[in-house]
């Protein structure tokens, strides 16, 4: 869970243990009256009253707090500087990646077609309608609400061909917007036709038909094409129940004017770049490879996943694996340039001169000691040996104990993980991996998305720092006593 006291609460709660008075934390931390520590118990403190605050405390250790409670006090302190949309979008984005629920179409639609009465839709009706669709092409404007993306996700299958699905996000009408476009963004990951659009600048643009951006917005236009004709669905998508349905039988001359339209319209937007690989294709895992390491490349990021990865791997390890996989020379130019760009990867991930925090899970690394598999493990690639993962394993370590830069943190146990493994790259933005079988040897592919924008950096960022290090991970201390019991456990499993 996110932030579920005020500073004041967990204050007022230390206070009440120690039975000390307001007066008196004031003269611990330097204060020249309890003026100030008041108004921080009741909540009324702008901006630098806090940074204050905290500057204090962290100076002094006179109220005798636990390293533990010094930590959840600070948290506090630091996530009551944030408005309030932008903690409800942190906890939105909470409950997307680390809820043991998915988020459920809890959704109602009220259908109104031309000349008739409106009826009352559910979602899985208006989704059986949308699947009987010989072909679709869907244009959304913003409507980054989770539960219409968790609607849309459940009316197409993964791999269809026959939907584009084309999505414009305004990205500025709230500070919380960034956080609700990566969550809607990441439930398209899987969309091979999913083109996701993202505008940084708070100027919309302007038109002078009757296509203009304020009937745009929220709205989502479904064009069901069957042989000649075009049947239009408009979903007015705000949070509200129910969600409104327009449905025009003949949308012909509307799809002409929307698609002039829409040609202008999109050219001052960012793409959001999504890829769907096969990675046992030699010239698909070259570009693959060459695309992660101008994103890793010198940059400070944030990265989580179930176990160490192919970039975590020393060169020597998997290069005749890989080799043998490809079924080409090793002298082969293709050969060459990968061997090139993974000894960068590698000497980035754990020698790089820029702040870098890794979190991983216990029970991925189990699961890798035990079965020899990475998370991105290339389909038909053999295991890892014991070997190879005690040098893997040392190697995390090591970086953890040497390089001040890279910070390592394991998850609670009970944290619960989605299968998206996400990193954030300063000056480039976030990145999404969803592997088909998460530790799985023989994964039939994966898909990848990039939202290249600095305010997914910057969201993420916050996300990593105020929610999920220190609140939902132990310590680094602890987190490396915890590797060197596995690693011990591999040396002993070699020896045997």
């Amino acid at each position: 869970m996110l932030l579920t006291e005020t500073p004041g609460e967990v204050l007022k709660r230390f206070m009440k243990e120690r039975n000390i008075s307001s007066v008196q934390v004031a003269h611990k931390l330097g204060y020249k009256s309890h003026t100030s520590v008041i108004r921080l118990l009741n909540g009324q403190v702008n901006h630098s009253a806090v940074n204050e605050f905290m500057r204090r405390l962290t100076l002094t250790d006179g109220l005798l707090l636990t390293a533990d409670e010094h930590a959840e006090l600070m948290r506090a302190l630091e996530s009551s500087r944030f408005d309030a949309d932008v903690l409800a979008g942190l906890e939105s984005l909470w409950k997307y990646l680390f809820s043991a629920t998915e988020y459920e179409p809890d959704i109602s639609f009220k259908l109104f077609q031309e000349e008739q009465s409106a009826v009352m839709l559910t979602a899985k009706q208006l989704c059986e309608t949308l699947q009987s669709a010989k072909r679709m092409e869907i244009d959304i404007f913003d409507c980054c609400y989770e539960p219409f993306f968790a609607f849309l996700s459940r009316c197409l299958p993964e791999t269809d061909g026959k939907s584009v699905i084309r999505h414009y996000m305004h990205l500025n009408s709230s500070a919380a917007e960034p956080i609700r476009a990566m969550i809607c963004a990441a439930m398209m990951t899987r969309y091979r036709k999913y083109e996701g659009m993202a505008r940084m600048n708070t100027a919309a643009p302007t038109t002078g038909s009757k296509w203009a951006p304020a009937f745009l917005a929220d709205k989502a236009f479904i064009w069901i094409a069957d042989g000649e004709s075009q049947c239009l669905y408009i979903i007015h998508a705000v949070p509200q129940e129910p969600y409104c349905v327009y449905c025009i039988q003949d949308a012909r001359q509307y799809r002409r004017m929307f698609a002039v339209w829409t040609e202008g319209y999109k050219n001052s937007y960012v793409n959001i770049r999504t890829h769907y690989l096969y990675p046992e294709i030699s010239e698909n895992l070259l570009l693959l490879s060459q695309r992660l390491l101008f994103m890793e490349e010198n940059r400070s990021q944030r990265t989580y996943r179930p176990a160490l990865c192919f970039n975590h791997l020393a060169p020597e390890l998997i290069e005749a694996p890989v080799v043998k996989l490809l079924g080409i020379p090793s002298d082969s130019p293709v050969v060459e340039s990968l061997r090139d760009i993974h000894r960068r990867r590698y000497m980035n991930a754990f020698t790089m001169q820029a702040p870098a925090w890794l979190v991983l899970t216990v029970d991925g690394m189990w699961q890798m000691a035990q079965t020899g598999y990475l998370p991105d493990h290339i389909k038909g690639m053999e295991p890892l040996s014991t070997s190879a993962l005690i040098r893997s394993y040392q190697d995390l370590a090591d970086a953890a104990d040497r390089n001040p830069f890279f910070h390592f943190n394991f998850f609670l146990d009970d944290t619960p993980m989605h299968r998206l493994m996400i990193s954030s790259y300063e000056g480039i933005g976030a990145y999404f991996i969803d592997p088909a079988g998460p530790m799985d040897p023989q994964p039939e592919g994966f898909y990848e998305a990039v939202l290249p924008a600095e305010d997914f950096y910057k969201v993420y960022t916050l996300f990593f720092d105020q929610v999920l290090i220190g609140r939902h991970t132990y310590s680094e201390d602890e987190s490396k006593r915890i590797l060197n019991e596995m690693i011990r456990w591999l040396k002993e499993q070699s020896d045997a």
